[in-house]
């Protein structure tokens, strides 16, 4: 396992530019992490060049690239708004290349008012597909992450994967979003943990807000025996909640440390 990181604590703060992406690859580090996600966020107003200062600044710490970390939403149906969402995909797997990673994340998107269910997860399922060859010819991976909205109902994510039909698209398994539809990450991996190819071990309280990974109610021991179990070997990165401060992080790192190595 290498331990890495996507600071949701911290977003706040990089977004008002009281701190740059920078000074988190920086603290990242010094914590002694191995790599961190290269997120749209840090990135800015797009373009290769971009990206390209993004990754150096990176790999300037020592640290990998884990992934790419974008979003789209190809659940409405009309083609202009489809095609934006494509063209996004095919941004997130040239920056993945021009980073270094071999994967991008990707989202299943949000309801559509007025469009049936299994409509919508056909449409969705329908656009990702679309986008597997590409990923292909540039030697990565589109990892579907279980995300707020369409992708925290495990039995929405898993449908999306039959419909899409395709060994090509991965997994990057959140932890703690299927409480987000009153279900467990338990009701996941059964199905799924040989396609996951990257991590996001998130924790929350009762009440869903996201703490520091190892200190609220998201079974991760039992989720890090099931990829255990399996030989996973990538990257877990934490999506780290809690106070906005090197603590959190610090301690993130020392409770994922101890429960992966427990997880036997």
């Amino acid at each position: 396992m290498k331990l890495g990181a996507i600071p949701i604590l911290y977003f706040d703060k990089i977004a008002r530019g009281e701190m740059g992406p920078e000074d988190w690859y920086a603290e990242a580090a010094d914590v002694g992490l191995d790599g961190v996600e290269l997120y749209d966020l840090f990135v800015g107003e797009w373009s290769e060049g971009s990206v390209a200062r993004q990754a150096e600044a990176i790999r300037r710490t020592g640290l990998e690239v884990s992934m790419y970390t974008t979003y789209c939403d190809f659940a409405p149906r009309d083609p202009a708004m489809r095609a934006v969402q494509r063209r996004r995909v095919l941004r997130g797997i040239r920056s993945a290349g021009v980073a270094g990673t071999g994967i991008v994340r990707v989202v299943a998107g949000n309801w559509v008012v007025g469009q049936e269910r299994e409509e919508t997860l056909g449409l969705v399922a329908e656009g990702l597909r679309g986008c597997l060859d590409a990923a292909e010819e540039h030697g990565v991976v589109l990892a579907l992450e279980d995300h707020p909205v369409i992708g925290t109902d495990p039995r929405d994510f898993l449908h999306i994967l039959e419909l899409v039909g395709d060994e090509r698209l991965k997994v990057n398994l959140d932890t703690s979003n299927p409480m987000v539809s009153g279900a467990s990450v338990l009701d996941l991996l059964p199905q799924l943990a040989r396609r996951v190819v990257h991590v996001h071990a998130s924790d929350r309280a009762e009440d869903l807000s996201h703490v520091v990974p190892g200190t609220g109610v998201v079974r991760l021991a039992e989720a890090f025996r099931h990829l255990r179990s399996v030989g996973f070997s990538g990257f877990v990165s934490m999506e780290i909640g809690g106070p906005p401060e090197r603590s959190s992080v610090e301690a993130s790192a020392a409770n994922v440390r101890r429960l992966w190595a427990r997880a036997q």
